[in-house]
Formats: structure tokens, sequence, C-alpha cells
């Protein structure tokens, strides 16, 4: 299945917190033969949320990112997308009354 930009579903996959990301980047389990990062099912270990428990989370506001946060998000999205990747991002600003 190949997403498009209109689309309006949720990507299939594993989601992850930054801090978790972070530590497994770091991790000698991850790296590859050549030396790369291999992050997958097979490295995560049932480590991660699943699709419907993300979408379930997000609902009812369990998840969400403090400003610092979103510092370092806003760096690892750009940083994907200069190397070609595609990101997805959501942020919900509060109405004032």
């Amino acid at each position: 299945m190949q997403l498009k930009a209109d689309e309006t579903t949720i990507a299939a996959g594993a989601y992850l917190p930054l801090d978790h990301w972070e530590r497994l980047i770091k991790d000698p389990s991850t790296k590859g033969k050549n030396g790369g990062c291999q992050i997958g099912y097979h490295t995560l270990h049932s480590r991660y949320i699943g699709t419907q428990t993300f979408v379930d989370l997000m609902q009812k506001g369990f998840l969400g990112t403090h400003s610092q946060a979103s510092k370092k998000i806003a760096l690892f999205v750009e940083d994907a997308i200069k190397n070609g990747h595609s990101v997805m991002y959501a942020i919900e600003q509060k109405k004032s009354c």
C-alpha cells in the first residue's frame, strides 16, 4: 500500500517514544553487519505501541509532547526530509476561551 499526500488514514507500524528511539539508535543490538543501524520488529522485541493503541492513546489525550521535546522532533523531521524520507507529524493547539 502506498500512502498519498491527501490520505486521511494513519500509517500502520510501530510507534516509539522519542527517548526510546534515541536509546535504540545507540544500542549495539541495532547495529547491522555493515555498521548501520537496523530498527525493525526484530530489534524492537515487542517494545513499541501498535497503530490502534497509538490512536486510542492520542484520542484520549494520553500522548503529546512538551515544547522542548517538540524542538527535538522538529530536528528529527528536518533531517528525515533532507535525507528523502517521509514523516507524519501532528500538533494540536489549545484554543483560548
